[in-house]
């Protein structure tokens, strides 16, 4: 894909000798979301985690642009535009909103422009700067998650399952602002999800992970695309 802003070669990786992810190849171009679908277990956060670089990989490449960024850290990562919202709850509980939103920033001058982009998305962040993220609803987590991982306006966004057990308003809430960054803001957006509704209703492209392996791949647009799908989910 000419122009991708992610391009991951081969990728194989895992824990220790254990190899979770085998061979795999995907590329996301700019203000394009694709959608990373598959039971639990197959492999779909490995990928992410790997893609972000906390996990070496075992063989392959991961180019961000024009850039490979397979043996760099982290770090580094993230100063060529790549931004995480992780499926755990990853915030400081006993922090602010506002400092959890600052985490995603590396100078503090930048607050306040990237609060802009925050108020647009999620309107009641940016009214509750000061609450401890720890008192928010579960659902208010992950939206400060995603908001966190928007801050630095990244050229990559790796979304780990944020629909897990959100209620449809909250749900509804995030497929509007995830498709916003994309197709606004020319934001690539790589999306691990269950949810197969939520994944067509975000996505531009999907691909189905099982055992650490691409089995199915297409666009959200083909009118067999829900069906290759739930086919793949339930074996």
């Amino acid at each position: 894909m000419s122009g991708a802003i992610l391009s991951v070669e081969g990728l194989s990786s895992g824990y220790g000798a254990a190899t979770v992810v085998r061979e795999v190849s995907l590329q996301v171009a700019p203000g394009e979301v694709l959608v990373l679908l598959g039971k639990n277990g197959m492999g779909k956060s490995t990928l992410l985690r790997t893609i972000m670089g906390y996990l070496r990989p075992h063989a392959g490449r991961i180019c961000v642009g024009a850039t490979d960024v397979t043996g760099e850290p982290v770090h580094r990562r993230a100063a060529h535009g790549v931004s995480y919202a992780p499926q755990e709850r990853a915030l400081f509980q006993d922090l602010s909103v506002r400092d959890n939103l600052r985490l995603g920033l590396s100078k503090d001058r930048d607050f306040e422009q990237a609060l802009g982009r925050v108020r647009r998305a999620f309107p009641f962040l940016a009214e509750r700067l000061a609450q401890p993220a720890g008192t928010l609803s579960g659902g208010e987590q992950k939206m400060l998650l995603v908001a966190r991982a928007l801050m630095t306006a990244p050229r990559l966004v790796l979304v780990d399952e944020v629909t897990e057990g959100l209620q449809p308003s909250v749900v509804d809430r995030l497929a509007t602002v995830l498709r916003r960054a994309a197709a606004e803001e020319r934001r690539a957006i790589l999306l691990v999800e269950q949810h197969v509704h939520f994944a067509l209703s975000v996505a531009d492209r999907y691909a189905v992970l099982k055992l650490g392996t691409i089995v199915a791949t297409g666009s959200t647009r083909d009118p067999d695309a829900q069906a290759v799908i739930e086919s793949q989910l339930r074996v």
